[in-house]
């Protein structure tokens, strides 16, 4: 309540006890700053009295009251104080009522303001009746015993008993309507309101931390608040948090203590009831905390969505611990000039097939309240429910969004091309075979890795996964080291350790002759060749594979960056002689350390071994021609391994990337390293582009952004420039200009994308064209044409990460999370920086507003107001019939005449028709919508009355009449309450 309506309050209730109470307004001072406070026609000193003063003279002046226990108002100042001496009256026997739950709340506190008159046997509210106006049943003495606590609890909860305890409260406090201005005031329950609400931050910082950490926050038993006493106790993540913080921090430590104390009192009772306390620490609240914090993140993002205006959307799909078929959701979008990639949903699929993965992404759409026609693009894997031609999601998405590119994730193609190089021939494979075996073989014994640790302390060897895309170029490094390059490797370490197991009589058979195999295997020249031959090939495409699983690449650099590696991968087809001197060094440098050591007879092979020369039958048929087969070991080695596996890994990229050549190509003219203003630009360019953004630049022709592009590009060289670049060169022009730009465009230098040499990207393009506001009315189409190009994505790894957070979260301690909190906590996992900045605020707030059982209690101890909300159907039609049927009312309560309450009664009746039919026509069940809609009462629109218009009122009485009710006659009022 704001602080000057209460200080009218208080002035309007002080003028009508003066008028009716033989009380008076009285200035004091001479200054301009006149103060006015309550007194008789004496000037009222009771403020100076002492209390013991004030009690004596309250004791000789009602006697008559201590009597009977009759309710007496005040009529002097020293009566006004006299009058709180006395009250409030409590007594405990001869009442007709429980006085425990009449006189003290649930929470302990005890009523102040409840008055009990024995006289009549009756209740009173002791604050509105000597501030308040005479009316309510608290005023005039209530006695209707059968709803004493619910109605006790009504009037405590009114605006009307509020105002008067804060009027009561501000009259203790302070004497002079000035001080009422200059200082502000509060009350006990505001108190308690904002202790909670501290103890609800510490909860909200603390649920924050357990997501963000992804840890498990219930603990299977001793969740109880009774139980939270007992420190032996493991009470889970979440309870035991709230304890330690609890030990430091006092409020949080007064809020548990009482929260134990009643939990404890009420379960020795048996009652299974938390003992009235509101703790804010069952399970309950917890996860209507972390679902509200979800709904906030989720929000957050759907602004952000929105205030871009396309959007690109990653989908993929993974079981996890529970077996449960779990789809990650991810959009990318533009916010500002950075790109953004948000998981937005982890939900639980019931069918493959690409229709049901459609309806899934729609309900995403739907409840984040994006449009679906702005997803400009998808990225899935390969999978046949995904891209299929005719029932794919892909496909079927476009009926929703007809011009959306599906993109096929360039990581997942990489990694497919990959699997085809290390499956193609049988060499490859036992390379890899002996890799993995080897890591395996040491790792499912602790002698073995104690052999191992003995050779190296530091390293580790490891195994070779399928999901891991990395794992394959790991596992090679880790043992051969790089390519021509074998100081780095650990070959020598895991010969000594297989030669250790296979001499070590204490250890298995079948363990020794294991390593002796795969020692063996590991000296074959055959095996270092082909070794050397993949560390090769993965010094080409790691790099790009590594790119690939980044974060905030564009399918232009991506592209780019696929052909630049097919390019070096095609220099590499026909150079097996380097291959094969890397090998020969490789077998040079480990023989060499082996011959270093003592007593030892190990030697790696340096030649491949020579085949014997098969015999051929002699056919009868002079004109067929005799085929030489390849005796020479190491020429076959190479055209029947290296120029297959060469030769197979440049048709997979090329095969598999080809899609979007031409829609990449379109998007390279918006590199500004391919701006060339003096070179004719193609008549087909940027036509695919121009087709994909056109829905999104209404009135624009292929010509305009055409020629859009071209006068950007003329521009550039003068656009680009730095405020650097500026002052140097107006400084070096006379002496060379062409040299100063020179010189001063290497200090610009492209942060966006480091892995390319390249001083400018596209990103410094459109943030060009942000930074300078160049997009409103110059480059319009160039500029959604950007925005498109760094929108589209081009992987869907962001799915795979969010894969590994769920194995993280959702493990096998934690297999029965439901799906709700699972999505909740992965939203607070991966989504960190949104998380940091929720306000506690809104968080309370929406938890007040979560259900009804919980908002009764909260709007209790945090002070917040239900809202107000309507149904659907409730129209225009609905809000004007009821605004009719107020506005009646309100002039009935005013003027009660036969024709203002005729026109209401007909104009109620019309309302309830209009809602009842409404109802019945969307088929929802009529809940008396009307109760739910917040009118303004009458005491509100109408204005308060000012001093002059009281005035004006009191002498415009009749004198010579008969008094009303409270034996109040006209003239009293008009001398002040003062007869002659």
């Amino acid at each position: 309540m704001e602080k000057s309506f209460i200080v009218k309050h208080l002035l309007k209730t002080n003028l009508r006890i003066e008028k009716q109470k033989n009380w008076s307004v009285k200035p004091i001072g001479t200054d301009s700053s006149e103060m006015y406070v309550l007194g008789t026609n004496k000037q009222c000193e009771v403020e100076s009295l002492s209390l013991e003063e004030q009690h004596s003279g309250y004791v000789n002046d009602l006697s008559s009251c201590n009597n009977n226990n009759e309710i007496q108002l005040p009529n002097d100042c020293a009566n006004f104080a006299k009058y709180w001496l006395f009250h409030p009256n409590q007594p405990k026997i001869g009442v007709p009522f429980a006085y425990k739950k009449t006189y003290f709340r649930f929470d302990g506190g005890n009523r102040k303001w409840v008055s009990f008159r024995s006289m009549d046997k009756s209740l009173f509210c002791c604050i509105c009746l000597c501030y308040g106006d005479g009316s309510g049943p608290f005023s005039k003495g209530f006695i209707d015993w059968k709803h004493v606590h619910t109605r006790i609890n009504e009037h405590e909860n009114s605006k009307t008993h509020r105002l008067n305890v804060d009027a009561h409260v501000m009259k203790k406090q302070f004497s002079s309507i000035d001080s009422l201005l200059t200082y502000g005031h509060s009350s006990i329950r505001k108190k308690e309101i904002e202790n909670r609400r501290q103890v609800l931050f510490r909860i909200i910082d603390i649920i924050k931390l357990i997501g963000k950490r992804g840890l498990s926050y219930r603990g299977k038993t001793y969740e109880a608040i009774y139980t939270l006493d007992n420190p032996a106790l493991d009470h889970g993540n979440f309870l035991e948090m709230i304890l330690l913080v609890g030990k430091y921090d006092p409020v949080l430590k007064a809020h548990l203590d009482k929260a134990i104390k009643n939990s404890t009192k009420s379960h020795d009772s048996g009652s299974k009831q938390g003992g009235g306390h509101i703790s804010f620490l069952p399970k309950t609240t917890v996860n209507y905390i972390i679902e509200i914090i979800s709904e906030i993140i989720k929000s957050s993002i759907s602004e952000e969505i929105i205030k871009a205006g396309m959007y690109s959307v990653q989908l993929d799909t993974t079981q996890d611990v529970s077996v449960i078929d779990q789809c990650s959701v991810i959009i990318r979008y533009v916010n500002g000039t950075s790109v953004k990639e948000r998981l937005v949903g982890m939900i639980k699929c019931k069918s493959s097939k690409g229709i049901a993965f459609v309806d899934l992404v729609l309900k995403v759409f739907h409840n984040l309240n994006i449009k679906a026609n702005n997803c400009v693009g998808n990225a899935t894997n390969g999978a046949a429910n995904m891209q299929g031609q005719y029932n794919g999601f892909s496909a079927k998405l476009s009926d929703v969004a007809a011009k959306q590119i599906h993109v096929w994730c360039y990581a997942h193609v990489l990694n497919l091309v990959i699997g085809d190089i290390t499956l193609k021939v049988l060499q490859s494979i036992t390379l890899f075979g002996i890799l993995n075996g080897c890591a395996v073989f040491i790792r499912e014994s602790h002698t073995r890795m104690d052999v191992w640790t003995t050779m190296n302390s530091r390293k580790r060897v490891c195994t070779i996964g399928e999901t891991r895309w990395w794992s394959k170029d790991a596992s090679l490094t880790k043992i051969f080291g790089n390519f021509n390059n074998p100081e780095s490797g650990l070959f020598v370490d895991l010969i000594l350790t297989l030669s250790e197991i296979e001499t070590n009589s204490s250890i298995k058979s079948e363990a020794r002759f294991k390593a002796s195999g795969l020692k063996a295997g590991l000296c074959k020249y055959e095996i270092i060749l082909t070794a050397q031959m993949y560390l090769k090939i993965f010094e080409k495409t790691t790099p790009l594979s590594k790119y690939l699983q980044g974060k905030e690449i564009n399918i232009m650099t991506a592209y780019q960056m696929v052909t630049q590696t097919l390019q070096d991968l095609k220099k590499c087809t026909r150079e097996f002689s380097r291959t094969k001197d890397a090998a020969d060094k490789f077998v040079q440098h480990t023989n060499k350390m082996f011959q270093k050591m003592k007593n030892n007879v190990i030697e790696i092979a340096n030649s491949l071994p020579q085949s014997r020369k098969k015999k051929k039958t002699k056919q009868f048929h002079d004109y067929e021609a005799d085929d030489d087969p390849i005796t020479y070991p190491l020429h076959s080695y190479e055209v029947n391994v290296y120029n297959q596996v060469l030769d197979t890994v440049i048709e997979s990229i090329s095969s598999r990337f080809e899609k979007h050549g031409q829609l990449c190509a379109d998007f390279a003219c918006l590199d500004s390293n391919n701006f060339k203003p003096d070179v004719t630009l193609p008549k087909n360019a940027l036509i695919g582009v121009f087709d994909k953004i056109c829905n999104y630049c209404p009135g624009i022709m292929y010509e305009d952004f055409r020629n859009e592009y071209l006068d950007f590009i003329s521009k550039w060289k003068e656009i680009k420039k730095s405020i650097d670049c500026v002052y140097t060169e107006l400084q070096d022009y006379d002496e060379n200009i062409d040299e100063c730009s020179n010189d001063v465009e290497l200090l610009v230098s492209c942060s966006h994308n480091p892995s390319t040499n390249a001083k400018y990207c596209v990103v410094c393009c459109f943030d060009v064209l942000v930074k300078y506001n160049l997009y409103t009315n110059a480059y319009p189409s160039l500029f959604v044409a950007y925005k498109l190009l760094l929108t589209l994505s081009v992987t869907q790894v962001g799915c795979e990460r969010s894969f590994s957070k769920l194995k993280y979260i959702k493990n096998y301690l934690r297999n029965t999370l439901g799906q709700d909190i699972l999505e909740s906590f992965m939203l607070m996992n991966v989504e960190k920086d949104l998380l940091s900045t929720i306000d506690s605020n809104d968080v309370i707030n929406k938890l007040a507003a979560r259900n009804k059982a919980i908002t009764n209690s909260t709007r209790e101890h945090l002070g917040v107001e239900k809202r107000k909300k309507l149904k659907n159907w409730f129209n225009n039609v609905c809000k004007e019939a009821v605004d009719k049927r107020n506005e009646l009312r309100k002039k009935v309560l005013q003027n009660p005449s036969t024709s203002d309450t005729d026109r209401y009664e007909a104009q109620r009746k019309i309302t309830n028709k209009i809602i009842r039919e409404k109802c019945i026509y969307e088929k929802q069940p009529y809940d008396n919508e009307i109760e739910e809609i917040d009118y303004d009462t009458v005491e509100t629109e109408i204005e308060k009355p000012t001093q002059n218009e009281i005035d004006a009122v009191i002498d415009g009485l009749k004198n010579n009449k008969a008094s009303s009710d409270d034996g109040v006659v006209a003239e009293l009022l008009k001398r002040g309450g003062l007869l002659p």
